[in-house]
């Protein structure tokens, strides 16, 4: 998948993804939901690794498990 088109993505909570310029559907987990809607929101993708690696992607997951 090109970086270039996630315009054309829908995505659903449950993490089902459908390419409406392709038909194609995808299923992808909440860290790959996060990737694509940053993308979706013009982050750079140095702007996202950092954020997934270091910032507050994971301590969100984190704060989430422990509400469990």
């Amino acid at each position: 998948m090109k970086t270039n088109t996630t315009h054309t993505l829908n995505i659903s909570a449950d993490g089902f993804t459908f390419d409406s310029a392709t038909g194609e559907s995808y299923t992808l987990n909440s860290c790959g939901c996060f990737i694509i809607q940053q993308l979706q929101k013009q982050q750079s993708k140095q702007e996202i690794i950092m954020i997934v690696h270091y910032g507050d992607f994971w301590l969100r997951k984190l704060t989430s498990i422990n509400k469990l």
